[in-house]
């Protein structure tokens, strides 16, 4: 019999196993999907563990209680896990958003305020022609 293939498994296999494939997967997931921070990695010792305990993953009692608790506890984080990532995805799209409208507003301010003072300083510039045009035609 040879090692485990899996880094975290303690049990000895002779062949690439459901166990390996098990926790091959989950080392795949955990360095993709999760960050080391946001996965459980004990779970997958208390499972391997668990598998060399009892001799072998054919003598491994699926109704074990543990085992059931530890693998879907797993489960139930990582669900977890996505959804607070997809949540936070739209979080932060929904103020991207809100940023750029806001923007637009701001830009929109200050382009009403040119206007206004261009406005103002074309209605001055016209009284004052005006003034002029006045004093010229006064004798």
């Amino acid at each position: 019999m040879r090692p485990c293939l899996a880094k975290t498994c303690t049990a000895s296999c002779g062949t690439l196993s459901e166990c390996c494939l098990f926790f091959h997967t989950v080392k795949q997931a955990e360095e993709v999907h999760l960050q080391a921070e946001t996965f459980e990695t004990h779970i997958p010792h208390v499972i391997c563990d668990h598998v060399g305990y009892v001799g072998g993953i054919d003598q491994v009692d699926v109704a074990c209680r543990e085992l059931l608790l530890a693998a879907s506890s797993a489960r139930q984080k990582y669900n977890l896990y996505l959804k607070d990532s997809k949540k936070t995805a739209e979080e932060e799209q929904s103020d991207t958003k809100r940023k750029a409208v806001s923007d637009q507003i701001e830009e929109l301010k200050k382009k009403k305020a040119r206007l206004q003072q261009d406005i103002s300083s074309l209605e001055a510039s016209a009284d004052n022609v005006c003034l002029q045009r006045q004093k010229l035609n006064m004798p």
